[in-house]
C-alpha cells in the first residue's frame, strides 16, 4: 500500500490512512475470494486474454497499415484510455523516482525519471510515508519476480513502447480540442 501512496500524510487524509492501515487486511482476504485471484487456474486465464488484446493492439501499432496511433494520425480518448489502463504492467516506469539500482534505469533510454504517476504526488517510500521502512530503488529491486517478467514482456512489445512514447509526449500536455 506504501508504494502507491496510501499512507503520504501530506495527500492522503488522516481518515483514509486509517482506513487503509486496519481495513487491508478484509479487503485483500475480500478481493482474493470474491474474485477467485488464488486460482492459478483463473490467473492463467486472465493472463491469456490480457495478451490476445495486447497482440491486437500490437498487430495495429506495427501492422502494414500502422499509423502513429490507435484510430488513426491524432491522438484520441482510446490511446488515452489504452495507455491508462496498460501502464499500470509497467509499475516500476511509472511509479518509482528512480529505477534500477545496479540495473540501472528501467526506461528503453537508461534515463532515470520522475515518477509519472499521479504527476509525481507520491513518494512511493521516500519522502511524507512515516511508515515506509525501504526506498523506492529496494523497492524496485525487490518487485515479485513474475511482476519484473510481466513489465518486461510488455516493454518489449510494440504497445509497450507505445505506451512509453505516450506517456513522454502527452503526460504533462493540455490537450485542446480543435
Amino acid at each position: 500500500i506504501s508504494m502507491w501512496g496510501g499512507y503520504e500524510e501530506k495527500t492522503v487524509p488522516w481518515l483514509q490512512r486509517a482506513l487503509i492501515s486496519h481495513g487491508f487486511p478484509f479487503f485483500r482476504t475480500g478481493m482474493q475470494k470474491g474474485l477467485s485471484l488464488r486460482s492459478a487456474k483463473r490467473v492463467a486465464a486472465a493472463k491469456e486474454e490480457v495478451f490476445k488484446l495486447l497482440d491486437d493492439v500490437d498487430a495495429v501499432l506495427s501492422g502494414p497499415d500502422a499509423k502513429p496511433f490507435l484510430t488513426g494520425d491524432h491522438f484520441s480518448f482510446v490511446d488515452a484510455t489504452f495507455c491508462a489502463l496498460t501502464a499500470p504492467m509497467m509499475p516500476r516506469c511509472f511509479l518509482f523516482a528512480k529505477q534500477g539500482g545496479e540495473g540501472g534505469s528501467i526506461w528503453p533510454d537508461g534515463l532515470d525519471r520522475p515518477s509519472m504517476w499521479a504527476r509525481g504526488r507520491f513518494a512511493f517510500g521516500t519522502q511524507g510515508d512515516s511508515r515506509a521502512r525501504t526506498s523506492a530503488e529496494s523497492i524496485a529491486l525487490v518487485w515479485p519476480t513474475e511482476l519484473v517478467k510481466l513489465e518486461e514482456e510488455v516493454l518489449a512489445r510494440p504497445c509497450g513502447k507505445f505506451v512509453l512514447t505516450m506517456y513522454k509526449t502527452y503526460r504533462r500536455k493540455v490537450l485542446v480540442a480543435k
